[in-house]
């Protein structure tokens, strides 16, 4: 990793005066001490984080950007009003902020932090402790590193942030350098980080030792390679006569002869109480007793489901109730033709693992409502559950996800799109929450943004009850751009 000195930079640019009651940070009103290649981690989820936007003296255009934990537009430079505040939301502590931004005249993007994050390999961006809580952020835009004044694009950060230049400095005395330790505040040499979510391990067991937010888990693909979290006895075959399915397919056994049995084993990053559910293709004729077993921490239980098209749950989500699991990969649930009459057939699908206080929202569940004209986006993939919705620019349209939350307080909200080209790129997700309100642009383009998976939109905090949501709306879209709606899910943090 590139290691670059650190230096003062004295930078001279015109004031913006605010009036004395205004609440955003003033462009420069202190010159502190100025570190190139600096990472901003963030020391508490207790207060919000905004950026008020200082311009510049660059030549080009360019777009200002958080663009980790989740991404945000912030401003563009020459066009946004100078000292313009943003509120960028709430972030879980241990996040590093990554702020970037997008040089219109060639196309480049540049980033905080180290310079092997950029296309040129070279630091773009240095970040100013201005001794009074806030942080300028000044980018240089040059392709090879220009002047290295850092003021082509500039930001103040107000934030409950611990700023990390390169350097020797171990707070926590584990043999790894603060710059490139994963948990800053706890020893952990082996930087040990199960979910590569970019926090160690030691970081998220201290915070409360709790598992992922959920895990789902498909069949194997019929002629896909072996997998430690999908294991099998007996014969299975492709269930291609089946509809519904979760993901691409399903498989199915034919009773009879050895015992055929599929395990969904999942790997825990913590202990949790957790929600599990089975999804069954549908096909009939199919076993209307078939065992599944639920092996979880300190027991087991066995249900038996209905899996006959004409008569049992499928194509959507059965829960068989909360259980605890150990972090690691001791629990599982087991589908099984134990004492199944020959002749007969069962399947496998997917099996889903809901940590207990997390809430997640799917189109078309309760708690969903929308405005304007949405069409089932059939030509779209990587749904989260069998479907998601569309809508085009040409009509007025919002999509709002709203949840029932039992408990107030601090909840990192997360977006699932599916995959489709071309969408926007630029659509405005709005979180309402306690106390107030925040948009974000998010790229909803198959080939460009997130799809197929949750995508951070920030920490925020809620009420308990339905007060709050999101809402995903095609406000800005051009009339023949297209916009969509899949999932929302809210995870408290600790």
């Amino acid at each position: 990793m590139r290691r670059n000195t650190v230096s003062l930079v004295f930078v001279i640019l015109t004031v913006g005066i605010l009036p004395s009651s205004a609440e955003s940070a003033e462009c420069f009103s202190y010159q502190g001490t100025s570190y190139p290649a600096a990472k901003m981690i963030v020391l508490s989820a207790d207060s919000t984080t905004t950026a008020t936007f200082c311009d510049g003296t660059a030549g080009y255009t360019s777009d200002a950007h958080l663009t980790s934990p989740n991404l945000q537009y912030i401003a563009t430079g020459h066009q946004t009003p100078y000292e313009e505040e943003i509120d960028l939301g709430y972030f879980a502590a241990g996040d590093e902020l990554v702020f970037a931004i997008y040089v219109r005249n060639t196309g480049h993007w540049y980033y905080t932090g180290p310079g092997e994050r950029n296309p040129d390999g070279l630091v773009h961006a240095a970040i100013e402790d201005r001794g009074d809580g806030t942080y300028r952020i000044g980018f240089e835009d040059l392709y090879g590193g220009g002047d290295r004044d850092y003021d082509d694009i500039n930001l103040v950060i107000e934030a409950d942030v611990l700023v990390v230049p390169p350097g020797p400095a171990d707070t926590d005395e584990d043999g790894v350098e603060d710059y490139s330790d994963n948990c800053i505040f706890t020893s952990n040499h082996d930087q040990a980080d199960a979910d590569s979510d970019g926090v160690g391990d030691a970081c998220e067991e201290a915070a409360g030792d709790l598992g992922q937010p959920e895990v789902i888990i498909d069949n194997r693909d019929f002629h896909g390679p072996p997998r430690s979290d999908v294991t099998s006895t007996g014969s299975w075959s492709k269930a291609s006569a089946a509809t519904g399915h979760y993901g691409n397919t399903g498989l199915f056994a034919s009773v009879g002869g050895e015992i055929d049995t599929y395990r969904f084993t999942p790997e825990f990053t913590g202990r949790g109480d957790y929600r599990v559910m089975v999804w069954n293709s549908c096909y009939s004729p199919r076993a209307n007793n078939v065992q599944h077993t639920v092996v979880f921490d300190g027991g087991s239980t066995s249900v038996e489901v209905d899996q006959d098209c004409a008569t049992g749950v499928h194509s959507e989500w059965l829960e068989f109730g909360t259980f605890p699991f150990a972090a690691g990969t001791s629990g599982y649930v087991e589908i099984s033709d134990v004492g199944l009459e020959s002749g007969s057939f069962i399947g496998v699908d997917a099996v889903r693992f809901l940590r207990a206080d997390v809430t997640v929202v799917d189109d078309g569940d309760a708690g969903t409502s929308f405005t304007g004209s949405w069409h089932e986006a059939s030509a779209a993939t990587e749904h989260y559950g069998l479907t998601s919705a569309f809508a085009q620019g040409s009509v007025p349209s919002s999509y709002r996800f709203t949840p029932d939350l039992s408990d107030a307080g601090d909840y990192e909200l997360f977006v699932w799109n599916s995959c489709f080209s071309p969408r926007e790129r630029e659509v405005l997700h709005t979180i309402v929450y306690a106390g107030g309100s925040t948009t974000v642009s998010v790229d909803q383009d198959c080939a460009t943004g997130s799809h197929g998976e949750f995508f951070s939109l920030g920490v925020f905090p809620f009420d308990a009850g339905s007060s709050g949501y999101l809402e995903i709306s095609n406000d800005g879209t051009s009339e023949i751009g297209f916009i969509g709606a899949d999932a929302a899910m809210f995870v408290p943090v600790e």
